[in-house]
């Protein structure tokens, strides 16, 4: 006898395959706004990358016209060999003032053993010749002690006056160079400024970070980019 299939087991089954083909469908649906909508940020992102390039090419390329002008300006901390100027000036004018003051106890020392000396000499006549010399002979070594002394000070009371007019000329030498360095940074914004039509003068520094800005936002929508394409590859 011939097998019969059952209506209900008929009806049963069909319900299952549109219940499935609508659930595939749906899925369909939603992968293919998924698509849509990535394709959509794809091209807003490939517009705002093309805005960016064009805006950090048209900067990079003033940053270079600008930096050829400052390559043969040289790096300097102005203010902070000003401070290390002024402290070596004060330390010298002290050392120097003190030096001074010794010279001049030294010499007033060696004012009054000259002045003992003259006493001694005029006594020679009255002092028996070996007491004269045990007399005279501390007072002699002491006054060749002083000069040496004096001498030595003198020495170096001019070796610090040369080493002083050394970092007064620097000093005046710095501040020429770092008068010369704000004329020219003030120069060149001024020129940024009139070359980007600027109603106000333009930052140099300000433009520099601007540009190192831009080159990390277009380097992140590049890599943005890279993720977005490797997804709407996994529906492909």
């Amino acid at each position: 006898m011939e097998e019969k299939t059952s209506p209900f087991k008929e009806i049963g089954s069909n319900d299952v395959d549109t219940e499935s083909k609508a659930m595939l469908k749906r899925k369909l649906q939603m992968k293919s706004e998924a698509l849509m909508l990535l394709s959509k940020e794809m091209d807003q992102s490939r517009i705002e990358r093309d805005q960016f390039k064009l805006m950090a090419e048209q900067i990079q390329e003033r940053f270079l016209h600008l930096k050829k002008q400052m390559c043969d300006m040289k790096e300097l901390n102005s203010f902070d060999d000003d401070f290390r100027t002024l402290d070596l000036l004060t330390e010298a004018r002290e050392q120097n003032k003190c030096l001074r003051l010794q010279v001049e106890t030294l010499r007033q020392k060696l004012t009054d053993a000259e002045g003992d000396i003259k006493v001694l000499r005029t006594n020679n006549n009255r002092i028996p010749i070996e007491q004269q010399e045990t007399q005279l002979a501390p007072a002699m070594h002491q006054r060749e002690e002083m000069i040496e002394q004096l001498e030595k000070l003198n020495l170096k009371c001019s070796q610090l006056q040369t080493d002083l007019q050394t970092v007064l000329d620097e000093k005046h030498e710095l501040k020429i160079e770092r008068d010369a360095f704000k004329c020219k940074a003030h120069r060149l914004n001024h020129e940024l400024s009139k070359a980007l039509n600027a109603t106000k003068p333009v930052d140099l520094d300000a433009l520099i970070n601007e540009n190192r800005y831009l080159q990390e936002r277009l380097q992140q929508l590049l890599e943005e980019k890279e993720l977005t394409r490797q997804s709407l590859s996994k529906y492909k």
